[in-house]
């Protein structure tokens, strides 16, 4: 789910652009579907998923420590340390949309995807596509919404990167479309902020655990815990 998530109790605490506040997601399911009924789902915000399926996919070449941002309509992010997903006391880190910049205002109202569009002069109704296609045709407006959303998304990460000590940034959802454009401001924003970027050469990329990376990282959560506890599987 795209918010806070109580994960002892199924519930979505808050999903502000959802417009949902203290969902019980699972109760409603339950009462909905006698699949679910009899074989209760578990509740995980969708960033952690993703990275999740992204710490994966990046084992083998020994990557274990990175944040990784998506964005649609808001801004998610999720930090891996040395290959875990790092929750913080009750699972809600990560919040990076929320993050204020520009005096009062939060990230995703200047360089989430609705904000990048409306900047960009086009409608917020399609999706990402007519930005995609107005960066590739050279529209100026379009990449000088894309520059200054990416000059902010660095900014709000270099604090991230200075609070956490992970020099690696990997871009996800909205952003991995977007790459070819937002790197570099990305990019230029963490070796301006970054205290440690003289020595920890902060790096940005794209993610590799494809299109639908929460739902990967949902099938990597349900695997590790029957591996961990595989006889639980096995009473009737």
């Amino acid at each position: 789910m795209p918010g806070l998530v109580g994960r002892s109790t199924g519930t979505l605490l808050l999903a502000p652009n959802l417009g949902w506040r203290e969902v019980d997601v699972v109760r409603v399911l339950a009462e909905s579907s006698r699949t679910f009924a009899e074989h209760r789902p578990t509740l995980a915000n969708e960033a952690d998923l993703a990275a999740l399926a992204e710490s994966r996919v990046r084992r083998p070449e020994g990557l274990a420590s990175f944040v990784l941002v998506s964005g649609e309509v808001g801004i998610g992010a999720a930090i891996v340390l040395d290959g875990r997903v790092f929750g913080g006391r009750h699972g809600w880190a990560g919040e990076l949309g929320h993050t204020l910049v520009a005096g009062s205002r939060q990230l995703e109202q200047v360089a989430g995807q609705d904000a990048m569009l409306r900047a960009a002069g086009l409608p917020r109704d399609e999706g990402v596509e007519p930005l995609v296609a107005a960066l590739a045709a050279g529209d100026p407006a379009a990449l000088a919404a894309v520059a200054s959303a990416g000059e902010a998304l660095g900014v709000a990460l270099a604090n991230v990167l200075n609070t956490v000590d992970v020099p690696h940034v990997v871009l996800g959802g909205t952003y991995a479309r977007l790459a070819d454009h937002v790197r570099e401001p990305v990019l230029a924003a963490l070796r301006a902020h970054v205290l440690a970027a003289p020595w920890a050469e902060p790096s940005v990329d794209v993610a590799r655990a494809g299109s639908h990376a929460a739902v990967a990282g949902a099938t990597h959560a349900v695997r590790d815990r029957v591996v961990a506890d595989p006889t639980a599987w096995l009473t009737p």
